[in-house]
């Protein structure tokens, strides 16, 4: 099997002392011999380097050279040793084109420009096939790796790696994916962030072998972090199996191209990758799909353009002409439709969008023949910087209209048509002109204001008035023209770290609530009516009376007075005013109660859970994890609680009593009236490959047991979801202090990895951390980088070994597009590819298997 992940093998660069010259073999032997080369000096980076007719030259490590050329076509290179690395900094050019410069490859072993020499030039290289390379890198501090432009066929085999700098293919040249006894094969192409990938065009092919047929001509995967600019024209087609654009990488289809000459079976952009296109027409082959993810780029500048049928674009889809642009005529759903630049964009089909659409620069719409048609949760966006712009039929259809209208316009926004906002009106920038009776908002419809967005006159609320300010960055927002004129709001929300000055009365008739380090100032009143209520949704805000926020509160005490406000936004519970007297004995004076968790429509029903934090202002009680009185009310046997601070006893009827002896903190069952059951809690550090990268994690859930050390047996399970830094918290039962446990970590595609030794509890807590270095792990069973150790991945079919049958399922899973929560979805990124491939691969060609310390 072709290893075509083993680049990632390390490159040892080994350049020697420089002699400025020339280096010809005198014989034929290994490479750092010194009596192979004439003169008795084995060849640095500084050298030119020729092979002699009839000599073969073996390498089974590092070695340089400055340019390498050969004087016959029975001239060889042997590579004996997967380190065989043959570094070159300047030209490389083959004694003729049916030169076959390589008489054995080994697995692992490459050729490697490297440098900063601006151009080094690939020349006579083969015309037949019969001279390809193998493993190809690219690792250039600067400059260019460029082909001859004289027909040349570059070939490899198995993997071309361009890492940093440049490799050109010159216009008329070709790559074709070979053996080194020329058979056609499957190599691939990996760009990363450093690199680029430049293919000139003119009568350029990129296929397997020499097939032409498109299903046939199909090479390998290209993975692409870095940038690659592609052209071809006349019938020269691109042809590659997959192209995945992941995070940082751009791949730009230059001009120049005719129809259909570009052949990928899947094109994938990634979250955070990007896809240009100049071309007019349809570049794509027929048996293509393009798919772009959330959180992607495409941005189209031709006209017109088209895509592959059932291409689908979740993330941003830029038209960014400038001019007249037809849009894509197969392409009929969008993610985030943008439009910039200063011309008409007509469409060519009706269209849906599912995320939203953005109208920028001076760009307008054409919809006079087809609809732009918006899920419910869609925004329709105006935001150019230079130009006014006019809201018009054209964006929005009378029907599947966009639920939010965001107006983030610095020069202005003019409501000439009938529109209805069915969820937000968002201003975030710019005046908007609203004209009588022109804008209304629906029942439940919120507007929501920003310091720099405003309104001219206030929309037609058809329901209760909902209104936000998002009090960012300090800022302070001046009530205006979104209030009604008689100041009566259904809810009134301000949210973020500056304050709402009141410019009129403000009565609430529902809700009120303020986030963050909000305060409300001003001359005016805002007041509570009806069944308004306040929540407060940070510890940092306060509302401590008229004195500080201008507030009063129509039919109750005073705000400070009552001591208690509501819960967070999203918890549906109600305020209660807590007794002394029959919630908690010991506490005298109770101020503040910062978080109800649970409650009901009565604060002395005696069948109802009530937890609360409060402030014990006698006893002098500081707002900190270790030094809280936590009260527990329940006729419920079976509550899990949880106490920390100073010892309170709990009385009143139906209420239990906190036995003497019970520790102060700890998380407990309450099973009956005297007794509490122990929990035993472990923290365990873990890494999966894959899912894990420089100490940060994707969520997922792990499966955390504890083997008993005599006897193997397993003593608890705990399955919980590990955080993005690898840590999960387990909660057990019924162990022994004094008994020593294996940790054993279970995951979903991973290998079953055990601790190196077994573990006890100190107390009722332990921790295990297996990041901090391979022998964490039973027989050091895991891979360490840069300091960290990570579980090994790809073990798809959990057999307890990653092996060539894990590859067959991901390469199934990959050929037919499985997306999703799936176990061939080696580092989580949702879609199963040649990502997944390389990890696999690499862990298989290990033999990585369990290692316990059990048979």
């Amino acid at each position: 099997m072709n290893r075509f992940c083993s680049f990632l093998l390390v490159s040892l660069l080994c350049t020697g002392e420089a002699l400025h010259g020339q280096a010809v073999s005198a014989q034929s032997g290994e490479w750092n011999n010194p009596l192979t080369w004439q003169g008795a000096a084995i060849p640095t980076s500084s050298d030119n380097v020729t092979i002699s007719d009839t000599h073969t030259i073996s390498i089974d490590s590092a070695v340089s050279c400055k340019s390498l050329g050969f004087s016959g076509n029975d001239a060889h290179i042997a590579f004996t040793a997967s380190a065989g690395c043959l570094n070159i900094y300047g030209n490389m050019t083959f004694y003729s084109g049916s030169h076959q410069p390589f008489s054995y490859w080994a697995d692992g072993a490459r050729v490697r420009f490297t440098g900063s020499e601006q151009n080094q030039l690939l020349s006579n290289w083969n015309t037949a096939g019969t001279n390809a390379l193998r493993l190809i890198e690219v690792d250039k501090n600067s400059g260019t790796v460029i082909t001859s432009g004289q027909n040349l066929r570059f070939c490899f085999s198995d993997t071309l790696h361009i890492i940093n700098g440049t490799f050109d293919l010159a216009n008329s040249d070709d790559i074709e994916t070979r053996s080194v006894s020329g058979a056609a094969s499957r190599g691939y192409v990996i760009v990363e962030s450093g690199g680029k990938f430049i293919i000139r065009g003119g009568t350029t092919y990129f296929r397997r072998g020499a097939f032409t047929i498109p299903d046939s001509a199909r090479s390998g995967m290209w993975l692409i972090r870095g940038a690659v600019e592609m052209a071809t024209k006349s019938s020269s087609r691109l042809n590659m199996d997959s192209i995945v654009v992941d995070s940082g990488g751009m791949v730009t289809i230059m001009n120049g191209w005719n129809t259909g000459l570009l052949n990928s079976r899947f094109f994938h952009v990634k979250a955070g990758g990007k896809l240009q296109t100049y071309p007019a027409g349809n570049v794509w082959y027929a048996g293509s799909r393009v798919q772009a993810d959330s959180g992607s780029s495409t941005v189209v500048y031709g006209s017109p353009v088209d895509f592959p049928s059932g291409s689908i674009f979740n993330g941003i889809f830029e038209y960014g002409a400038e001019g007249f642009q037809q849009l894509a005529q197969s392409v009929t759903s969008y993610g985030l439709l943008r439009f910039t630049g200063s011309g008409t964009r007509q469409l060519s089909a009706g269209i849906y969008i599912n995320q939203g659409c953005q109208i920028g620069g001076s760009a307008q719409v054409d919809a006079n023949i087809y609809q732009m048609n918006y899920s419910p949760n869609a925004s329709l966006e105006y935001n150019s910087a230079t130009t006014a712009q006019n809201i018009s039929f054209n964006e929005l259809p009378a029907t599947g209209s966009p639920g939010i209208l965001i107006i983030n316009n610095t020069v202005g926004v003019q409501c000439t048509v009938p529109v209805r906002v069915s969820k937000k009106l968002d201003l975030r920038n710019g005046l908007f002109q609203n004209s009588a009776n022109t804008l209304i908002m629906s029942q439940g419809a919120i507007l929501n204001r920003t310091r720099s967005g405003s309104i001219s006159m206030p929309p037609a609320w058809a329901g209760g008035v909902n209104i936000i300010y998002d009090c960012a960055d300090s800022a302070t927002i001046e009530t205006g023209n979104e209030i009604p004129a008689n100041g009566s709001v259904d809810t009134f929300r301000m949210a973020g770290t500056g304050s709402v000055k009141l410019n009129k009365n403000i009565s609430v008739q529902a809700a009120c609530s303020m986030s963050g380090k909000g305060i409300v100032t001003g001359d005016y009143m805002l007041s509570l009516n009806g069944t308004s209520g306040i929540e407060v949704e940070s510890e940092s805000t306060r509302i401590r009376g008229r004195a500080e926020y201008s507030l009063s509160v129509n039919n109750t005490p005073a705000i400070n007075a009552l001591g208690a406000i509501i819960t967070g936004e999203q918890l549906p519970y109600q305020l209660h005013v807590l007794r002394t007297d029959t919630m908690c004995a010991g506490i005298t004076a109770i101020s503040e109660i910062w978080s109800i968790d649970y409650s009901s429509t009565k604060a002395d029903e005696p069948n109802t859970l009530y937890i609360g934090w409060y402030k014990d202002v006698d006893n002098g009680l500081q707002w900190s994890p270790g030094n809280r009185a936590v009260c527990l009310y329940s006729s419920d046997n079976g509550v899990t609680w949880q106490r920390t601070g100073e010892a309170t006893e709990i009385t009143g009827s139906g209420i239990r009593k906190v036995k003497a002896g019970v520790p102060r903190s700890g998380l407990y069952t309450v099973t009956d009236e005297n007794h509490l059951e122990r929990k035993y809690t472990l923290l365990v550090h873990a890494m999966i490959e894959g899912f894990c990268e420089s100490g940060k994690c994707i969520p997922d859930t792990l499966q955390i047991e504890l083997h008993d050390c005599q006897s193997n047996e397993i003593a608890a399970i705990s399955r919980s979801l590990a955080d993005s830094a690898g840590q999960v918290v387990c909660t057990f039962t019924n162990l022994i202090q004094s008994r020593g446990y294996y940790v054993v970590v279970r995951h979903r595609n991973a290998l079953e990895t055990w601790s190196a030794q077994p573990i006890q509890f100190t107390g009722y807590s332990a921790e295990y951390n297996f990041t901090t270095g391979r022998g964490k792990a039973f027989a050091d069973n895991m891979k360490e980088v840069d300091g960290i150790s990570y579980i090994y991945a790809g073990d798809v079919n959990q057999d307890g070994a990653v092996d060539f049958n894990d590859m067959v399922a991901i390469d199934n899973d990959s050929y037919n597009y499985v997306t999703g929560y799936v176990a061939s979805d080696i580092n989580g990124d949702g879609s199963v590819d040649f990502l997944d491939m390389i990890i696999c691969d690499n862990n298989s060609f290990n033999y990585r298997q369990i290692q316990r310390p059990f048979k």
